[in-house]
């Protein structure tokens, strides 16, 4: 197959030319700079639209949600060909008799049985499917910490991480990506420095990447990326990855340079790179907002304390005493599989799409509650699988970090379907990657914008043979209308997440056609990708 007369931006952040593509079987075997449009059999003609390598999500969360509707609807339509997955430290590996119960519970809502124990388990119940995206995964430190000693908050003996150091240079050694930090949640902000180092150096030695989700995002930002970079300097680590790179609330805003200047004072040492999505509101777990002690529990001890009444009405009066009225505006539930609070928005006479992607102050005026007994009532009946989302970042720092050379496009999403059956996404789940292209391309250029999208994180990550178009690369491919990629109205927003982007035309993955806008039809081409 040969796809000819189209514009090409190759990855590398050289300039665009003119040329063609073949392709044979599952790679390309050819790249013709030329200006003459080739016709015959098997040829596609693609109008001078621009022909990239497909996109790389390198910070994704469809570790289940991929299982589930291996269409990857949300991914593939925005022009991602390959994520990975097992970040922030939640991973679907390596799983036992510690973690298996919590983790099904937290992935309840997809009806996935998940019966695996490792990464190849795991790889081989992805190849059943056979996903529209390639996936690949990092191991989670949460989950591997979980896999030891549950999620009891303690300190690790020296054997105990020596124990889990060695599950993890099995994972590694196995195919997966590297190790993902997220000290913020249960159970790893509970380990010591000690056992991070240890668990960084084992993967130093296998030459995986170190990713993290910093401790703060706020205010404790510089106090958090220093101890990563501490973390990565005692472990011998030559690069450290920083996921969703921001800084959260008002007064932390002035403190991005402060970042940038540690980022470039460490660089002779330590080769820091990052990744962001195109949004100024953020999106996790309800929970990851509520306040000391709560945030200390993870979401089924949170449950079980919450449907205790005393305990629920402490939970209350905190939530008046910490959250102002502002917060409730800047708060936005998201998702969540609450049967009561169905069942309520619906006797007032409402659906659960006229209410998710608004403010705890919106929907407390509608349903004429207070946003405080909203958010127990949801927590204390599904704290596992309700998600929200905080406007709490600066738009003008967010195209600060954009532009940073060292930092990829990511989604920091499941890929889900657009017909809500598997939840609620941040319109990033579907319309990251175009957001980031209509954004940057006219501040950076097109081939440097691309380059951000495709082979930095493939570079990253030391994800092989893809990301560039090139001759021996996998023949992933997006083809893209610049200018109607461009358009502002074109684009999922916080009411209507799941709006499919505009401007992608076509998506191959592994050379064969898994994406046409036209046809608005999904094929599975992609399989599971191993780190060497």
């Amino acid at each position: 197959m040969i796809i000819t007369n189209v514009q090409i931006a190759d990855g590398s952040g050289r300039p665009l030319f003119r040329g063609s593509v073949e392709i044979e079987g599952s790679k390309i075997s050819k790249v013709i700079k030329s200006d003459k449009v080739l016709t015959g059999k098997n040829i596609i003609n693609g109008e001078r639209k621009l022909l990239t390598p497909g996109f790389i999500d390198i910070h994704g969360h469809s570790d289940v949600s991929i299982l589930a509707a291996p269409e990857a609807e949300g991914k593939i339509t925005q022009g991602i060909t390959t994520e990975l997955c097992g970040n922030c430290g939640l991973s679907l590996f390596p799983l036992n008799d510690k973690n298996r119960t919590h983790i099904s519970n937290l992935f309840s809502k997809y009806n996935v049985n998940i019966t695996w124990n490792n990464i190849r388990e795991y790889a081989a119940e992805i190849s059943k499917v056979q996903p529209a995206v390639n996936i690949g995964s990092f191991c989670g430190h949460n989950t591997l910490r979980a896999s030891t000693a549950s999620y009891k908050p303690e300190i690790f003996s020296p054997d105990l991480t020596d124990s889990t150091a060695e599950k993890l240079d099995k994972e590694l050694k196995a195919g997966a990506f590297g190790l993902s930090l997220g000290l913020l949640y249960v159970p790893g902000k509970f380990a010591d420095l000690n056992e991070i180092v240890k668990l960084a150096s084992v993967c130093t030695e296998n030459r995986k990447l170190l990713t993290a989700h910093l401790r703060s995002e706020g205010a404790g930002i510089i106090e958090a990326l220093n101890e990563y970079i501490n973390i990565a300097l005692k472990a011998g680590a030559d690069k450290l990855h920083i996921s969703h790179l921001k800084t959260a609330g008002e007064k932390n805003f002035k403190k991005i340079q402060s970042v940038f200047n540690i980022i470039a004072e460490n660089s002779e040492y330590l080769n820091i790179t990052a990744d962001r999505y195109p949004y100024t509101t953020s999106m996790t777990q309800l929970s990851a907002y509520m306040p000391n002690p709560y945030s200390d529990m993870n979401d089924s001890e949170l449950i079980l304390h919450l449907q205790n009444i005393s305990n629920k009405n402490n939970f209350i009066n905190k939530l008046k005493y910490e959250f102002s009225e502002k917060r409730w505006n800047t708060l936005f539930l998201i998702s969540t599989n609450s049967e009561k609070f169905h069942s309520l928005i619906q006797s007032k006479g409402f659906d659960k799409q006229n209410v998710f992607g608004k403010s705890f102050s919106d929907i407390a005026n509608i349903l004429q509650t207070s946003p405080e007994i909203i958010c127990s009532d949801i927590l204390s009946d599904d704290a596992t699988g309700t998600s929200a989302a905080s406007n709490s970042m600066s738009y003008e720092n967010m195209i600060k970090i954009l532009k940073q050379p060292f930092v990829s496009c990511c989604t920091d999403e499941s890929a889900r379907p657009a017909d809500f059956s598997l939840g609620s996404s941040h319109p990033r789940g579907f319309g990251a990657f175009p957001e980031f292209f209509r954004i940057l391309a006219p501040i950076s250029g097109i081939p440097e914008t691309v380059r951000k999208m495709t082979f930095l994180p493939a570079s990253t990550a030391g994800i092989k043979n893809r990301g560039l178009i090139a001759p021996g690369y996998f023949a992933d491919l997006t083809l893209i209308d610049q200018k109607s990629i461009s358009q502002e109205n074109a684009k999922p927003v916080l009411t209507e997440p799941h709006k499919k982007p505009s401007g992608i035309l076509k998506v191959w993955v592994n050379g064969k056609l898994s994406y046409s806008h036209t046809k608005n039809q999904i094929n599975r081409n992609g399989s599971f990708i191993f780190a060497d």
